[in-house]
Formats: structure tokens, sequence, C-alpha cells
């Protein structure tokens, strides 16, 4: 396991820390302007605790991270992030009236995702935030042509803020429970999705559930060569 990196950059500055390392890596819990993981050679693994960017961030498609730790901040406004498929424990939009962007790769939580009061979460088209842990709370907006998705394990959309991007409901895995399938508004396209072969439901909650974008309408998509019900 190689010793820990650390290195600090200030919301004023624009450098970039790229890390190539391509062995065990303990990165250290800082502050950076742009942040890029990207592996010279190799699938090593990195453990990056907690890293607050404050322009843009990518992550290499060879990473693995070290589960359950890994928080990644992001603090600056009009910025993106890449996030190479992965997975993070904890991802964040902080800050006021920020927006941070997804673009060429997906990413998944399997913890928490939160966006701060007026700061805006935004998926670009064809990209997908896959939520499937046990804590989302977005006070500001997540917008888009993408699409946020939510897993069986998931904690569900909460009722807070604004959800403007396409939802997905993924019960692939397992059926969706009302404790994911929260009451709330959807100002976009809502989708029960399955690509299992085994039968799957999705369980309403009480109370109203409202559609209020043009293109807010209910699909039920069952996918695969051999689909179950949905």
């Amino acid at each position: 396991v190689s010793a820990p990196v650390y290195t600090t950059f200030f919301d004023y500055d624009t450098s970039t820390f790229r890390f190539t390392g391509t062995g065990t890596t303990d990165i250290g819990a800082t502050a950076y302007y742009n942040y890029e993981l990207l592996p010279a050679s190799g699938t090593p693994t990195y453990n990056f605790g907690g890293a607050s960017v404050f322009g843009n961030a990518v992550i290499g498609t060879s990473v693995n991270f070290v589960g359950g730790t890994n928080q990644l901040n992001m603090q600056g406004d009009g910025k993106t992030i890449d996030a190479g498929g992965k997975t993070i424990y904890d991802f964040r939009v902080n800050g006021t009236n920020n927006t941070v962007t997804v673009i060429n790769n997906d990413i998944n939580a399997s913890w928490t995702i939160q966006v701060a009061n007026g700061s805006t979460l935004s998926i670009n088209a064809g990209r997908t935030v896959t939520h499937s842990g046990s804590s989302f709370i977005v006070g500001g907006t997540v917008s888009g042509a993408g699409m946020l998705t939510f897993t069986d394990t998931s904690s569900g959309p909460n009722t807070l803020g604004t959800i403007s991007s396409t939802v997905r409901f993924d019960a692939t895995a397992g059926d969706i429970a009302t404790t994911t399938l929260d009451v709330r508004t959807y100002g976009g396209r809502v989708e029960f999705y399955s690509n299992s072969s085994t039968a799957r439901t999705a369980t309403f909650a009480a109370g109203t559930y409202i559609l209020s974008g043009a293109s807010s309408n209910l699909y039920l998509i069952a996918d695969g060569a051999s689909p179950g019900n949905l």
C-alpha cells in the first residue's frame, strides 16, 4: 500500500491534481481545484477519503475504490464530473447556486447523494446517476436530459427539492417498495423498469403523486430477452 498522498488547493486556484499511480493508494482527504484520478496502467485501488473539488473531476474507468469510505464534494459552479461509471459512497454538490454537470460516463452512489439548497446536479443526455443507498437529500435541483435511477435498495427521491430529469425505478434486482417510491412531484418522465425474468412489483405509497412537466408520463418497461411481469 502506498503512503497517503496529501495535496491542498484552494477555490481561487486553477491548478490540476492528477494522480496516475498504479498501486493501492490512500489519497488523503483534502481540497482541490481540478481533480483527476487516471492510472497510468492496470486497475489499481484508490481510497480518496473526502475530496472537495472546486473545479472539474475526472475518474478513470480502470480505477477501483475502497468501498464505504469515499466522499466526493463538488463545490464549484459551471463545473463537470466524469465519474468513469464508478461507484462512490458519498456524492455531494455543495455550496449555493452551484451547477455541476455529469458528462461522458455515469455515476453510482452507494450511500448518499446530496444537492445543497440553491444548487443543481445536471445530468447530460445519455448519462445516468444511480442511487442505491439510504440517504438522498436534494434541497436544490436535479435536472437535465439524462436519467436519475433508484434501485430497490435506495431510500428513494424523498420529498425535497426539484427533480425534472427522467426518473427510473429499477426493479431488476428486487421489488420497489413504498419506502423507495416516494410521494412527491416529478417534473419529468417516470419509469418503472425491470430487466429480470422474475416478476417484479412497484408499490405506491398512500398520497398523491404529481407528474407536472410536459414530458411527465408514466412508463412500464419490462426489458431483456425473457422479461417477467412488472
